[in-house]
């Protein structure tokens, strides 16, 4: 338990979506569930984060756990049948690029956005998986899933 005045305890989600909101253009937006379509969800996109698995380290602070990234990108109007595929795959490599991307590993994560958090340190994000076309939404959003590997503190 936290006293008055003490920052809470960041938790993966958080940390996942502060990362991803360092590693996306300015325009995406990174949640844990899905907006309104507008018109910045039909052009860039959403990222949907969710905790997949992993564990704690036992013998010092640090966590590793798994998230599972689920890029989405709203058709171009209501009622339309053209699926965004490409925008939805070129927001799913923004993500895999941003992996390897120097600047981004060993970041210190402002959680203060969110609350009253304490910052954390994104050690390593690795890709775990190949984006993957995920079909079948009767509303016409493309979608990607891939699945990345968190190491934080």
């Amino acid at each position: 338990m936290t006293s008055p005045g003490t920052p809470y305890r960041p938790h993966t989600l958080l940390v996942a979506r502060g990362w991803l909101e360092l590693a996306t253009p300015e325009a995406v937006r990174v949640g844990d569930g899905l907006p309104k379509a507008d018109d910045a969800l039909r052009q860039v996109g959403f990222v949907r984060v969710a905790t997949a698995g992993g564990s704690p380290s036992v013998e010092n602070p640090m966590r590793h756990p798994v998230v599972a990234a689920e890029c989405w990108v709203a058709p171009p109007k209501e009622g339309s049948q053209l699926t965004p595929w490409n925008a939805a795959a070129r927001l799913a490599e923004w993500v895999i690029a941003a992996t390897s991307t120097p600047q981004l590993q060993g970041r210190l994560v402002d959680l203060t956005g969110y609350g009253a958090y304490s910052p954390a340190r994104v050690h390593t994000v690795v890709a775990l998986t190949e984006p993957r076309r995920v079909e079948g939404d009767p509303s016409n959003y493309a979608r990607f899933d891939l699945d990345l590997h968190f190491h934080w503190s």
